[in-house]
């Protein structure tokens, strides 16, 4: 993400985790392996990815990112 402009690099990070989140809860849902609740699970690794994508999200401020989107579509 160092090529990336700074202020892009939150929000692409939440859609990034969001985004794994889904693909780990599918294969948990797709999974046969029975829960423990000694290990981690699929669900955990969901979960965590989940509260990085929404703290990402919820640091991140649109107001910076949205003038570059705009000079990027101009283009």
């Amino acid at each position: 993400m160092w090529f990336l402009p700074h202020p892009i690099v939150l929000p692409l990070l939440s859609v990034a985790a969001i985004g794994g989140a889904i693909v780990v809860a599918l294969i948990a849902w797709l999974s046969t392996r029975r829960e423990n609740s000694v290990d981690l699970s699929y669900w955990d690794v969901v979960g965590a990815m989940t509260m990085v994508g929404i703290c990402a999200a919820l640091l991140s401020d649109p107001e910076q990112a949205i003038p570059l989107l705009e000079q990027r579509q101009n283009k």
